[in-house]
């Protein structure tokens, strides 16, 4: 989910300032907030003056980009107080009220909006002439209380500081908490959210969710871009084809993203497995000291029949597949276009418990070995395998900083995905 942002190039970056884009300026120097005002050119001879602004995120800063008739809205707000709330697009204030956006369309905003006990508000207006009017002016709140606390959640149309603030025209609000700290709020936010969704889904299938930033994921495909677009020559299978494109579409929902490459993948391993065993019998039986009456040779024989089913484990047939399908130095070169991802893969502190970080230097273990074990075990996190899972009982769970950091392993394992199906691809 992306910060709020509006569309439209920039013409100047020191414009004039109007008298309250002054004042906005004067609040956010005075409370330590980095802001930029430029002139963004909407097209049709209009311009338009925008405000950058750099709010606290745990350690970290949002900027957010508010438009100039949306200034009288911060100024007659405490806007100085607001926290942003990790990769959400939520933010809570000096009175502890959090506010988070939800995604405006679709059939769960519509059955939110038709919940028992929503009130519907037409407010005034003195707009002339104006079809629109009356449907900007409709507001709907659904509040729901704790009985047992001062806590209470409410759903419903946008405040007017979150719709300054947020992509959004409905929030999720957490009211009565305590100011408290961004970790707090944070958790506080998740708790009550996923209470309330799944509620809401089992009741009157009604679930939301609240939007987090997506990571941009670069497509390197630089070289490629002026190639000419050529008619498809390679038959796939259409199995792990379609749970290819299935990860494809599952775009910022990492730990089903890599799910889905990885059965991909994983639908070769039996092919594999095999290949690899006709290869080492096909080796043996060519070997001039193999005695075919020599009772131990012939026992070593039977034992490499037997490694495709039931003795050559999973981890290993992912060793199989990858070495059957990518040479080392492809592997390298892919790792090494892209200095971001390669320094998250070789980081000696690794956000995913479990893993090791990835060398790439000629010793030790051998590269494209050291990538199957690490898909591995994060597979085995996901599904929470007890068996030969890196010794975690933790699932890893979706919305945590680990799941966020899996986008270098995802973008490694689409890799070997593609691959996987192209070493398989017959000639159409």
């Amino acid at each position: 989910m992306a910060d709020k942002a509006h569309s439209g190039a920039s013409v100047g970056d020191a414009p004039e300032l109007t008298e309250t884009a002054q004042k906005l300026k004067d609040r956010c120097d005075a409370a330590g907030l980095k802001v930029l005002f430029r002139v963004m050119d909407r097209g049709e001879d209009w311009e338009q003056l925008v405000a950058v602004v750099e709010f606290p995120e745990g350690r970290s800063t949002r900027r957010v980009t508010i438009e100039d008739d949306e200034f009288e809205v911060l100024l007659d707000s405490d806007f100085e107080s607001v926290r942003f709330l990790g990769d959400y697009a939520a933010f809570t204030d000096k009175s502890g009220t959090i506010e988070a956006a939800l995604p405006p369309q679709g059939r769960p905003a519509f059955r939110l909006r038709n919940l028992p006990g929503v009130v519907v508000s037409v407010g005034d207006s003195e707009e002339e002439n104006d079809e629109f009017s009356f449907l900007r002016r409709i507001t709907w709140q659904l509040e729901i209380p704790d009985p047992n606390s001062s806590v209470a959640l409410e759903l419903g149309s946008v405040s007017a500081l979150g719709g300054a603030l947020l992509p959004t025209s409905t929030s999720l609000r957490v009211k009565g908490l305590p100011p408290s700290s961004h970790d707090e709020a944070l958790e506080n936010l998740e708790t009550y959210a996923n209470r309330l969704s799944f509620d809401l889904d089992v009741v009157f299938g009604a679930s939301f969710r609240i939007p987090r930033r997506r990571r941009a994921r670069r497509n390197n495909r630089e070289d490629a871009s002026q190639a000419a677009v050529r008619f498809p020559r390679n038959a796939y299978a259409m199995e792990p084809l379609q749970l290819y494109h299935y990860g494809r579409e599952a775009d910022g929902l990492p730990l089903l993203e890599f799910l889905a490459y990885y059965q991909a993948v994983e639908y070769f391993f039996p092919f594999f497995a095999r290949e690899q065993m006709m290869n080492d019998v096909r080796a043996t039986l060519k070997n001039p000291a193999f005695d075919p009456n020599d009772d131990r040779q012939v026992g070593r024989l039977i034992n490499l029949t037997g490694q495709v089913r039931g003795v050559q484990t999973e981890r290993d047939q992912l060793r199989t597949t990858i070495r059957s399908c990518l040479a080392p130095a492809d592997l390298r070169e892919f790792l090494e276009s892209d200095q971001e991802r390669l320094s998250a893969l070789t980081a000696k502190k690794q956000p995913i418990r479990g893993v090791k970080a990835v060398r790439m230097d000629e010793v030790g273990e051998e590269l494209r070995d050291q990538l199957s074990d690490r898909i591995y075990t994060i597979r085995c996190r996901i599904v929470h395998s007890k068996q030969d899972g890196g010794g975690y009982e933790e699932v890893l769970l979706p919305g945590t900083r680990e799941a966020d950091a899996l986008h270098p392993d995802i973008d490694v394992l689409q890799f070997v995905a593609q691959r996987v199906l192209i070493a398989r691809a017959a000639r159409a």
